[in-house]
């Protein structure tokens, strides 16, 4: 087998598009103001899409426009919730909370996530 080879673009100093031996890997790269990806487009043409608070915690991810996953953290960046959905009808949805102590160790928790 051979090498494979990556090559990569850049937009005003972004990552904008990857190729995998000059084939599109990943296209139309985005990303938010304050640093983090916001979303690209897959080879297979699927769009994933990640939202941000205004702090740069992750608090949901987006396939296609389906709801993949929710996340809530507190203002000290504790996650409190996070959940996981199987599809765009929200059956099968799984999710997780959490309860800390006072030294921000998880007191208590509710729900299943695997």
């Amino acid at each position: 087998m051979g090498k494979s080879k990556v090559g990569y673009a850049y937009t005003a100093g972004k990552l904008s598009a990857v190729t995998l031996d000059g084939a599109p890997f990943l296209s139309a790269i985005t990303w938010e103001s304050f640093g983090p990806v916001h979303g690209w487009t897959q080879a297979n043409g699927s769009v994933i899409q990640r939202g941000y608070a205004l702090d740069g915690m992750l608090t949901s991810i987006t396939l296609d426009g389906k709801h993949l996953l929710d996340n809530w953290a507190d203002d000290q960046g504790k996650i409190r919730s996070v959940t996981k959905y199987f599809d765009d009808l929200y059956v099968g949805v799984e999710s997780f909370g959490a309860v800390y102590d006072q030294k921000g160790q998880i007191f208590t928790s509710t729900g299943v996530f695997g």
